[in-house]
């Protein structure tokens, strides 16, 4: 399985709505919803929604990029709709039903034919909290990976191996060995378990996550989270987490742990590598859903019974649920959560300025470059424009600054044909400078020289 295509879900649906599914052109969406803080403040709290849509009739190089993303609604803040965001959502939905019950005239280019062109909602695509917000149903902020390492560690406030967890094991009558010992009158210790590190071996352990070294993109700088002094790790996103699952924490857990309870560890984090590949084989996915069950079994021997929360249990259903759905990059919130940081670094305006109402401006200011920035609008042409024949009046000239038209120019320059030759001209100067060994001339002053030259 390469595509959502060739999942069962997909398949279902063609052999369920076989009018739909016998025209190719007909759309499949993906309905995408989360909340962020535009303005990277702490002390302003603003919670802005957008809703995209996410068309699966494109090859998978381009599902998820953000240029594919359709912006069908932004809901302002300065709070969290809440359950509430059905209300928001009411538009959309009525658009999406009238997309699937009557359709809309689409022009087909290649046929060179009006048709009526019908579109159905495959699944949403959220965070937990914002699933509980659109679904209606109650979920947890926690992960898997936050169990492993609050306990291993005894990370307080994070462990599942506790007083109250060692008096669970005493009710049930099981692991006598780790029950709480008595010590004095009203004082108990609790025994070392067997998934207990030392204090050198959680040096070993955080000093590997502290050292890994990731491209650009691929996760944030896991190292700046792992704190030596106070022996803990914190502030990880979910994506650091799902790295740190899948490739890290086998190569940091051994040496730190014995064998018995290392091998489980490694176990799961293979069977997170395997669903999450890009390419997925029914016969593999099988295999993991068999070895998942085996592999949960062998943690409740090493781990207390509250470790096994319910995302933990959640596990279980993974590998039915990538069997069913398909390769889970198409229905992961990781891309998005990438382009909404990558729309807030465009926000330039951190305060209101005087005489505006404080919470309008910030609705406004967020409305505006939701609008514009998830368009894919640049910053200097996002002036009101409106058609010559629409107007029957005098269009009015516009005044540029100097910084303004210097981008204009250069953004008509940087995208017309023209200057590729001038490009070739300008990389190769700099080879030979280079190679002249003009090492004292940094890259910066030798890209802003010939810039100047060729571009004013």
């Amino acid at each position: 399985m390469r595509h959502l295509a060739d999942s069962d879900a997909w398949k279902m649906f063609d052999s369920t709505h076989l009018q739909f599914s016998s025209d190719p052109r007909n759309v499949r969406l993906g309905l995408v919803a989360d909340g962020f803080n535009p303005f990277g403040i702490l002390s302003t709290t603003h919670s802005t929604w957008p809703v995209m849509l996410v068309p699966y009739n494109l090859p998978p190089w381009l599902c998820m990029k953000w240029s594919s993303l359709i912006l069908s609604l932004v809901i302002p803040g300065p709070k969290s709709p809440g359950i509430a965001i059905d209300v928001y959502l009411q538009p959309l939905v009525e658009e999406l039903r009238e997309l699937w019950d009557v359709g809309v005239e689409a022009y087909d280019a290649f046929s060179k034919n009006v048709f009526q062109l019908h579109a159905a909602l495959m699944w949403t695509v959220h965070d937990f909290p914002a699933y509980a917000d659109v679904s209606g149903w109650s979920t947890k902020e926690k992960n898997v990976m936050d169990n492993i390492l609050g306990t291993v560690l005894n990370l307080k406030d994070w462990t599942k191996d506790n007083y109250k967890a060692r008096l669970d094991l005493a009710d049930m009558g099981i692991r006598s060995e780790l029950h709480l010992r008595r010590k004095g009158d009203d004082k108990y210790t609790i025994p070392p378990a067997c998934f207990d590190m030392s204090t050198l071996e959680k040096d070993g352990f955080l000093q590997v996550l502290r050292d890994v070294r990731v491209p650009d993109g691929y996760a944030s700088n896991i190292s700046r989270r792992v704190n030596l002094k106070e022996r803990k790790i914190s502030g990880l996103k979910s994506h650091d987490n799902d790295i740190l699952m899948q490739q890290f924490l086998p190569i940091a857990l051994r040496g730190s742990l014995p064998s018995h309870v290392t091998r489980p560890l490694i176990k799961l984090a293979c069977f997170f590598r395997k669903i999450c590949s890009k390419t997925l084989t029914v016969s593999d996915i099988a295999s993991a859903e068999a070895d998942i069950v085996v592999t949960l079994c062998e943690l409740e021997q090493i781990f207390p019974p509250c470790f096994f929360t319910a995302m933990v249990h959640l596990v279980m259903h993974l590998a039915t649920e990538a069997k069913i759905g398909g390769p889970v990059q198409y229905r992961w919130m990781y891309p998005i959560e990438r382009y909404l940081s990558h729309l807030k670094s465009y926000v330039r305006n951190r305060a209101a300025p005087k005489g505006c109402i404080a919470e309008r401006y910030i609705v406004e200011e967020c409305l505006t470059f939701c609008s514009r920035y998830m368009e894919g609008v640049e910053t200097i042409f996002n002036r009101p424009t409106r058609k010559m024949e629409e107007s029957t009046r005098a269009v009015s000239s516009v005044a540029l600054g100097n910084r303004e038209l210097t981008q204009a120019h250069r953004y008509v320059l940087f995208n017309s044909d023209n200057i590729y030759q001038f490009r070739e001209m300008h990389k190769s100067l700099m080879e030979d400078e280079l190679r002249r060994g003009h090492s004292r001339i940094s890259n910066a002053i030798i890209h802003k020289h010939h810039m100047e030259k060729f571009c004013g």
